[in-house]
């Protein structure tokens, strides 16, 4: 029984030493879905201009208003736009930036 628990723990000791390593990897320059923890996708609105809101709406399969272009912008940042309706996801230059509401603004 011992030994069946001490395997156990060092299994669970090896699962948390890796987990950490495994990541999701983003490549700069390729076109990404935005999938929030519900299912639904960050989406352009029909007509949207400058200071439009994100919508989150449910994944349509070939809808080019749900792809958003991983561009490196320098400095080690990166920006989403979506290239088909000229517009990308920014924060109103609204200082701090974490916590702002995000806004489409022209790329």
């Amino acid at each position: 029984m011992l030994k069946c628990y001490l395997r156990g723990l060092i299994l669970l000791c090896l699962l948390c030493a890796v987990i950490p390593v495994i990541s999701q990897q983003f490549k700069p320059d390729q076109f990404y879905r935005l999938i929030s923890t519900d299912g639904r996708v960050v989406t352009v609105p029909e007509n949207a201009e400058n200071n439009a809101p994100i919508l989150l709406t449910k994944e349509k399969k070939g809808d080019l208003q749900q792809l958003w272009l991983l561009k490196k912008t320098g400095n080690g940042r990166y920006a989403f736009s979506n290239p088909f309706a000229h517009l990308g996801i920014d924060n109103g230059n609204q200082s701090p930036a974490m916590g702002n509401e995000l806004l489409l603004w022209s790329q």
